[in-house]
């Protein structure tokens, strides 16, 4: 009897979910294909009710690993203590919550003109962010004005920032990021987010995320036993014509050709010297096509 499989297309159509997404999470073993039908991948149909169960456990907080630990018990003991642990890690959020729907139900209500001044506004704060008792007791004391930072305190403190982006960048280049998760991350705007990190390192976010891309991309051409193809899903891309287009730009040839040609390196080169000699072109096209090496 055959089997009822879904193409990648079909799952991607009724989840919302792109390819990178799907294959990430295949990569931590919490989705598996069964079958291709030429370089598409097919799944069995509980997939798409993995999926649901995967989003749902992402809402409550659960990490990766424990979404998978829960999924390879299907038919066995789930663990209570990790249930219970999250189940009380939600009731938190959801009496905070409840708090802030009850403090902005009053502020849109409050006669107050400032409405921080209200104190029932204030309680509803306090039982979200605690506030420490001698903090209540400066309340009836004169505001006193805070000095602003300096500028250069300013910039250290964006400078900062920025590099917890290009840190997140570096490490889960392979994931589903886009520019408004980094902005999210730092608690910034997409477009603030993308004209300080072109100002602070030259290039946009998004050119630096499709750099660290390539640049792996390349260590995996230079080896054998994955194809153009799946060393482009594996460093993150979603497309392959995407992914072809940018690989040229920045080495100067198509991925299939830089495989060709990294074949002919002579044997014994040190990996440290062909990664040097073969970095990827930031910030301009690469020139026209040159020897990997002398």
């Amino acid at each position: 009897m055959a089997r009822d499989l879904l193409d990648i297309s079909e799952v991607r159509s009724r989840t919302g979910l792109a390819a990178s997404a799907l294959h990430y999470y295949e990569r931590h073993g919490l989705i598996a294909s069964v079958e291709r039908a030429g370089l598409r991948r097919l799944y069995e149909a509980d997939t798409i009710d993995r999926l649901a169960v995967i989003a749902l456990c992402q809402r409550a907080g659960f990490r990766l690993e424990e979404i998978a630990e829960l999924l390879a018990t299907e038919g066995g003991p789930v663990s209570k203590d990790l249930l219970r642990a999250k189940q009380a890690e939600v009731r938190a959020r959801i009496v905070a919550l409840r708090a802030i729907e009850r403090g902005l139900t009053h502020a849109l209500a409050c006669p107050d003109g400032h409405v921080l001044r209200c104190e029932h506004f204030r309680a509803e704060l306090d039982e979200v962010i605690p506030v420490r008792p001698s903090a209540h007791a400066s309340r009836n004391r004169p505001a006193v004005a805070k000095p602003r930072p300096s500028a250069a305190a300013q910039y250290l403190g964006n400078l900062a920032l920025l590099r917890r982006v290009r840190d997140r960048i570096d490490r889960d280049y392979a994931q589903p990021l886009d520019v408004e998760a980094l902005a999210r991350g730092a608690h910034m705007s997409a477009g603030h987010l993308s004209r300080e990190f072109k100002l602070a390192y030259g290039e946009s976010p998004y050119s630096y995320l499709m750099t660290r891309r390539i640049e792996r991309a390349m260590v995996l051409l230079r080896r054998d036993g994955q194809s153009v193809t799946e060393v482009c899903f594996a460093v993150g891309c979603s497309s392959l014509g995407t992914f072809s287009t940018r690989f040229t730009e920045l080495v100067g040839m198509p991925p299939g050709a830089y495989r060709r040609q990294a074949r002919r390196v002579r044997p014994g080169v040190p990996p440290c010297i062909a990664k040097q000699v073969s970095r990827p072109v930031r910030n301009r096209e690469a020139p026209a096509a040159a020897p990997l090496l002398p």
